[in-house]
């Protein structure tokens, strides 16, 4: 259970798209698991977003600008 996941910039790298993950993915329990999209395995936590198409246009920026103003 995620109790409270802080604010990453996107510049962050890795935290930023691991906090991606962890907000849209509800069955993850462990870092393994969060990578495994489909019985396929990626490598970083980017690759996993593309895949799920979380990166295609700039929602993840217009959400963190939106949450950074509250």
């Amino acid at each position: 259970m995620i109790g409270r996941v802080t604010y990453d910039l996107s510049r962050s790298g890795e935290l930023y798209y691991i906090r991606i993950l962890l907000i849209i993915e509800k069955d993850c329990i462990d870092y393994v698991t969060i990578k495994a999209i489909n019985r396929q395995t990626f490598e970083t936590y980017k690759q996993v977003c593309n895949a799920l198409g979380l990166l295609r246009d700039d929602k993840e920026f217009i959400d963190a600008i939106k949450e950074a103003n509250n």
